[in-house]
């Protein structure tokens, strides 16, 4: 069937075919070909907004006889509820092929690092379907419509996240030294008496170099009336000292002035020499000293109240996950902490109490400080036996004996008891037992 217009810019009639669209035919006035294609063009860009992206493709595809053409995307990423990064994708807006690289990247500051691992080295570095993670346990659902991803991480892979605020992790990139970079503290006091008034200060430079920590403590003093005894200059260098922090090992080397910090009434003097010690928590993942904070999982989104001693510390609705407490009103011992709806449980707590299944430790040696000519070492060692107790032992000498020793601390519901035993060869033998309890 045909129907005669007039074409423009001439007086000639001439036949055009009737186009059928929706099944219904209909007669249709066109500049040309062109047009034709332009309003199926429209049509399939409206429906898209009307029906799922799978449908569209398949419209598409009938309306040109061809697959709609692969684009390059950037997807917003959500994991279990928390905004994240973004990643790159190629999709026909019915499937979506993800780059594995950029995906596992994202995913290491919500991962522990043994699932992050254990990720890294199985997934495909190439494009990925959404449903490449599932054997690990993470599921992924795209919205091609949105341009979202959302990620469900089961919440015994994810790092802890803190509960009293909305992101835990290194999202913003941590904050580097310059290469060469420093401070200066200074402190001043004044003695006075009848006899005698004095001004003295402390004047402590450091500077970081590439890594490494050089400071000092500098002695500052000055008699009101100017006259100096022989025992006193104006200016004294207490300790100098070259520090190096190894942070994967959570290890601190110093060179200098040293000072042992054994534990119970072991002491000794300040060094000239050489510290190594692992005594300094460098790193978040594994705590080396009792914290005032609290792990638990949220198995499904909700609203959620911890107490600690019967007393409300915090409270809110968040998504399923794993979870942190920092900085809880704790007492020095046993705390019975709460999360409802979940259980209760004791936890220890006390600066003095060593992570269970952590171990700190130092080495110390070098000469005396006053007496240059003899050598000293110095050594103890603290294991967390469980959260609530903490086992250690010492050992030290010179040139004239040693000594040795144990001590152990325990967290009770009225504080933390601690007993040392020791014993020293010298020039006389002895033995002595201490022992303390702290209330908080």
């Amino acid at each position: 069937m045909g129907s005669w217009i007039l074409n423009r810019g001439s007086l000639r009639l001439s036949p055009i075919n009737t186009t059928l669209i929706s099944s219904t035919r209909t007669t249709v006035c066109s500049y040309g070909r062109l047009r034709l294609n332009t309003l199926a063009l429209v049509l399939v860009a409206f429906a898209a907004h009307l029906i799922p992206a799978q449908e569209s493709a398949d419209l598409f595809s009938e309306v040109f006889g061809s697959p709609p053409p692969e684009e390059d995307v950037t997807l917003d990423v959500t994991v279990n509820g928390f905004p994240a990064a973004q990643v790159s994708g190629i999709t026909d807006f019915s499937t979506v092929q993800l780059e594995g690289v950029e995906l596992v990247a994202l995913l290491e500051e919500w991962l522990r690092a043994e699932e992050f691992t254990r990720l890294q080295e199985g997934v495909d570095p190439g494009p990925i379907a959404p449903d490449a993670l599932a054997p690990y346990g993470i599921e992924i659902t795209p919205d091609l419509q949105q341009l979202v991803l959302d990620v469900q991480v089961p919440p015994e892979m994810m790092r802890v996240i803190p509960f009293d605020r909305r992101r835990s992790f290194a999202t913003d990139p941590p904050v580097e030294p310059e290469t060469v970079s420093g401070y200066l503290n200074l402190s001043s006091r004044v003695f006075a008496a009848e006899e005698r008034s004095v001004l003295s200060g402390n004047l402590d430079p450091s500077i970081w170099i590439a890594g490494n920590v050089l400071r000092a403590e500098v002695g500052l003093q000055r008699p009101f009336d100017g006259e100096y005894r022989e025992d006193e200059d104006p200016i004294t260098l207490d300790a100098y000292q070259l520090l190096r922090d190894f942070r994967s090992q959570q290890l601190r080397v110093t060179l200098g002035t040293v000072a042992p910090q054994p534990p119970g009434p072991f002491s000794a003097p300040q060094m000239i020499g050489a510290a190594v010690d692992r005594t300094i928590t460098m790193d978040r993942d594994n705590r080396l000293i009792g914290q005032r904070g609290y792990n638990f999982t949220v198995p499904e989104d909700g609203t959620y109240r911890v107490t600690v001693n019967d007393q409300i510390v915090e409270s809110r609705r968040v998504p399923r996950g794993s979870y942190r407490l920092d900085d809880l009103r704790l007492q020095a011992g046993l705390n019975r902490l709460a999360v409802d709806p979940g259980g209760s449980e004791l936890i220890a707590w006390s600066p003095r109490l060593v992570t269970a299944g952590r171990h700190l430790w130092q080495l110390t040696g070098g000469v005396y400080e006053e007496e240059t000519e003899r050598p000293v070492a110095s050594a103890h060692w603290l294991w967390g036996l469980r959260e609530d107790i903490t086992v250690g032992s010492i050992l030290q000498g010179d040139d004239r004996g040693f000594a040795v020793g144990a001590t152990g601390r325990t967290a009770t519901v009225a504080g933390i008891t601690e007993a040392t035993v020791g014993s020293s060869i010298h020039q006389t033998t002895g033995f002595a037992v201490r022992t303390d309890h702290s209330v908080a």
